[in-house]
């Protein structure tokens, strides 16, 4: 296979939030059998650098910028606003600098940077960590939001367009595109976790049963949403029943969007350098998402480092954990609380859920094996191109 240019919106590093996690870690691992050039955008020059850094750990060559401000909607009248924030004129340069004279397989990591692409060049594989129609279309309240979906649909559609192989991160996903796109060539590539850098599970008789775990991006609005409708439905209840518990909220924020939200026996922990330790002593981890996609990497990290999961069936969307098995699985946010009680009160069923879970990413969620998935996409999109 000739070289992959791979052009990507948002490569912060360390990563944060669950873009950038899928993103270095099937950068690790493609990097082990593909030469790869990164063409993608940070916050800042300072973030740039270190990605350029990580790059350089990788074998990957950089082409990494600071992503300057958003292209203003006078500049893509007909562009919806993912487009508009992703496909910065700075990264634009960028990818025309990476692909001219390139002959080899150009990997776009999310829709809304198909813009930068200059005219004439061919995306061969196109990824969607998660189906932005999807995604607009739960969170259009607003008039500008409802506005801006056909332009989000639009988009998907010229994804389709572009011949590309669809790459997804999940089969439900995959199921739903080619639900609306029943002509578009897709493949499954797995998000996974690096199981040799987390090491072996804490001991689950060192976990505090008075001790509960969130942890996201709270400048995601799903997470926000989830975290409020658990905090406002659930907790009251949780408390009454045991005044000493302790919810930890891990993430960056708090954000705008939570406002003045401050509740008895949540502590609002901010950006940690490393969850690990939190998710090693959380007596579970909650997980109440109402809508979302693709699938919680971080939901995937507590299951391989052992932790006890509570979460809504939305949020367990896209793995192969089954309530009582694996996780324990509720409908509704509302009822978070008494399954957390659950877990809590009988660690035995909880220890039995979590070695399943564990065995679950150990089989089929490590970053090398989707790193194989997506270097045999590479190769069927190459294969496509030449046909």
């Amino acid at each position: 296979m000739q070289p992959v240019v791979w052009i990507a919106p948002d490569c912060s590093h360390p990563p944060r939030r669950g873009g950038t996690l899928r993103l270095w870690g099937l950068l690790a691992a493609a990097s082990q059998c593909a030469r790869i050039v990164l063409v993608g955008a940070t916050a800042d020059e300072t973030t740039a650098e270190r990605a350029r850094a990580r790059c350089r750990e990788l074998g990957v060559e950089p082409r990494i910028v600071a992503r300057g401000p958003a292209l203003p909607a006078w500049r893509a009248p007909l562009a919806a606003r993912i487009e508009r924030w992703n496909a910065t004129l700075a990264l634009q340069a960028q990818a025309r600098r990476a692909l001219t004279g390139h002959a080899g397989l150009l990997h776009v990591d999310e829709p809304g940077v198909l813009r930068v692409v200059p005219r004439g060049v061919r995306a061969h594989a196109l990824a969607h960590p998660k189906l932005e129609l999807d995604y607009a279309r739960a969170f259009a309240a607003r008039p500008a939001e409802r506005r801006d979906l056909w332009r989000v649909a639009a988009l998907e559609r010229r994804s389709i367009a572009c011949g590309a192989l669809q790459i997804l991160s999940s089969e439900l996903d995959m199921e739903r595109l080619l639900a609306r796109h029943g002509a578009a060539r897709a493949r499954v590539v797995p998000n996974g976790v690096d199981l040799a850098a987390l090491g072996a599970p804490p001991s689950f008789l060192e976990r505090d049963v008075g001790r509960l775990l969130w942890l996201g991006s709270l400048d995601y609005p799903p997470n926000v949403q989830g975290l409020v409708a658990f905090l406002r439905s659930s907790w009251p209840a949780l408390r009454a029943a045991r005044p000493a518990l302790v919810l930890e909220v891990v993430g960056s924020g708090p954000s705008h969007l939570l406002g003045d939200l401050r509740i008895e026996g949540v502590r609002f922990l901010g950006e940690v350098e490393d969850p690990r330790p939190a998710l090693a002593r959380a007596g579970a981890f909650v997980v109440p998402l109402a809508t979302g996609g693709g699938t919680r990497l971080k939901l995937l990290e507590a299951a391989a480092l052992g932790a006890p999961i509570v979460a809504t069936r939305v949020a367990a969307e896209g793995l192969p954990f089954e309530d009582g098995r694996e996780a324990r699985i509720v409908e509704r946010i509302d009822e978070l609380g008494q399954a957390a009680l659950e877990v809590l009160d009988q660690r035995e069923p909880a220890l039995r859920r979590c070695h399943a879970a564990r065995a679950v990413v150990e089989a089929r969620y490590d970053w090398s094996r989707a790193g194989e998935a997506l270097f045999e996409a590479w190769g069927e999109a190459w294969r496509m191109a030449r046909a």
